[in-house]
C-alpha cells in the first residue's frame, strides 16, 4: 500500500521538479528491491522555504553501512540531486522498523547551489 500526501500549493521549478521526481523514482526503486515492505508514504511539504520529501516504508530498515557504502550508487545519487540545490538528504532506520528518507530542497537559489554560477 502507498499513502501520498502533497502540498496542493507547493510550486517548483522544472529543474527542482526533475530532481525531486528522480529521487522518488530511486526511493521507490529502493523500498521494491531492498526493504521487504507492505506499506510506504510519500509526503511533499513546503517549510520553511524549502521543499520537503519524505519517503517512509515500514520494510527491513536500511542498515548504516549501506548509506555510507561507496557502492550504494542510488543513495549517491539522491544526496547529489539535492545538493544541486543546496540541499540535503539524510537516511534513518533500524532493523524492523523500515526507513525513513528526507530530502530538504531549498525553493530559491542560494549561494552554496551551481545555480549561483551559471549552471
Amino acid at each position: 500500500m502507498c499513502d501520498l500526501s502533497v502540498d496542493a500549493v507547493l510550486k517548483l521549478d522544472d529543474d527542482r521538479s526533475t530532481a525531486i521526481f528522480r529521487i522518488v523514482l530511486e526511493g521507490l526503486t529502493n523500498v521494491a528491491r531492498h526493504a521487504a515492505a507492505t506499506r510506504v508514504a510519500l509526503s511533499l511539504e513546503k517549510e520553511e522555504g524549502c521543499v520537503v520529501l519524505k519517503i517512509m516504508d515500514n520494510g527491513v530498515g536500511i542498515r548504516e553501512d549501506a548509506v555510507y557504502s561507496r557502492e550504494s550508487l542510488g543513495l549517491l545519487g539522491m544526496r547529489e540531486r539535492a545538493l544541486v540545490f543546496g540541499g540535503e538528504v539524510s537516511f534513518e532506520g533500524a532493523g524492523g522498523e523500515g526507513t525513513t528518507v528526507t530530502v530538504t530542497m531549498p525553493l530559491v537559489k542560494n549561494e552554496a547551489s551551481s545555480e549561483e554560477v551559471g549552471q
